[in-house]
């Protein structure tokens, strides 16, 4: 009898996951309420991640804000994400007027293509991560108070319209998208996650992931939809299917190859030990 070998048939096909979906229209995002646990302490450490997939837009569109349902200065902003389509991405807080910006070089920001976006601050020094990349020039943000403002929400897909912004509306799809208060998760150049994004230590958001609209930390948050965003299956990671069992064997000799088996088996698939 030819050697078997013990193992898995894996097939890769399809994505694992969900993401939220949006149109570009001013009035369709996703709110959360102001909430303490979406506010950065002075000196604290802080990461705002997610994936994004732009399809088009205008020259600026947001991806996530924290700031005042009416926006007439930089008072009223925290902290933000924005993204170019085609060019570049931005990401940022305010403390009072005074603006701490940092920006990709141009040809960052991609269409029609997943990007895994991480606005992080360890305290001191405050990052923007571009596919696990440090881009830009981070900021000094020792002794930086960000701004809380009085009637802020956390926003995705939406940067207000009036005097102060001519409003940036996302089109395009975001996915595993996490606020974590208190953590610092990347602090240097790192791989992206090749699978969701979990609830880790410190999460107050996280959410974007799954087949319903929710908050999937430890103390869910309400999100509103607002104008019908809907879930979309298109997200940024690859399925692996395992297909334990040998047809050529029957069930009971589970994971059991000979090797001619495997290279049939594995067309258009990979080979799991």
């Amino acid at each position: 009898m030819s050697q078997q070998y013990a193992g898995a048939i894996m097939s890769i096909g399809g994505t694992e996951g969900n993401s939220v979906c949006l149109n570009g229209n001013f009035s369709q995002y996703l709110s959360v309420a102001k909430n303490s646990a979406l506010e950065p302490a002075t000196n604290g450490a802080w990461t705002l991640e997610m994936w994004v997939y732009a399809t088009g837009g205008g020259a600026s569109m947001a991806v996530a804000t924290y700031a005042n349902a009416t926006v007439s200065s930089g008072s009223d902003v925290g902290y933000y994400v924005n993204i170019n389509p085609g060019t570049s991405i931005a990401g940022g807080v305010y403390s009072s007027t005074t603006q701490y910006n940092i920006a990709s070089s141009v040809g960052a920001a991609t269409i029609n293509n997943w990007i895994h976006i991480a606005l992080v601050s360890t305290g001191s020094t405050m990052s923007l991560y571009v596919n696990g990349f440090s881009v830009g020039t981070p900021q000094t943000v020792t002794g930086v108070a960000i701004n809380a403002p009085a009637s802020a929400q956390f926003r995705i897909g939406n940067y207000l319209t009036n005097a102060y912004s001519t409003g940036q509306y996302y089109t395009g799809y975001i996915s595993n998208l996490r606020f974590v208060k208190g953590t610092a998760v990347y602090t240097a150049n790192f791989t992206p996650p090749t699978g969701p994004l979990q609830n880790i230590a410190n999460t107050s958001l996280l959410t974007c992931q799954s087949p319903t609209i929710i908050d999937n930390s430890s103390s869910p948050l309400t999100i509103t939809n607002n104008n019908s965003v809907v879930v979309s299956s298109n997200a940024p990671f690859t399925a692996y299917n395992p297909f334990a069992q040998n047809p050529a064997l029957g069930a009971s000799t589970p994971g059991l190859w000979t090797l001619p088996q495997a290279m049939q088996a594995v067309q258009n698939r990979t080979w799991a030990m």
